[in-house]
């Protein structure tokens, strides 16, 4: 599976943060990425396996890089592609 952004989804990066903005849910808070997350981020676009394997050497496990992945679609910011 691979994932990718949705076109709704509005990126402002600072050095060490990331905020994500769904611009079609305009009362829903950002989401704020920070820490590993944000190299979870930069590398979001590869296919799933790959993601767990290069997000395993950054020190995250699967089920937090699922759970991640997860909470990010829910939220409109990241679409599945099947």
């Amino acid at each position: 599976m691979r994932w990718r952004v949705s076109s709704t989804t509005a990126v402002a990066e600072s050095e060490g943060r990331i905020a994500l903005i769904n611009l079609a849910r305009p009362t829903q808070p950002p989401a704020i990425l920070e820490g590993l997350v944000v190299d979870l981020w930069s590398i979001l676009e590869a296919a799933l396996s790959d993601l767990q394997d290069s997000t395993a050497q950054i020190g995250l496990s699967r089920a937090e890089v699922n759970d991640l992945l997860n909470e990010l679609a829910d939220l409109g910011l990241i679409i599945a592609e099947l």
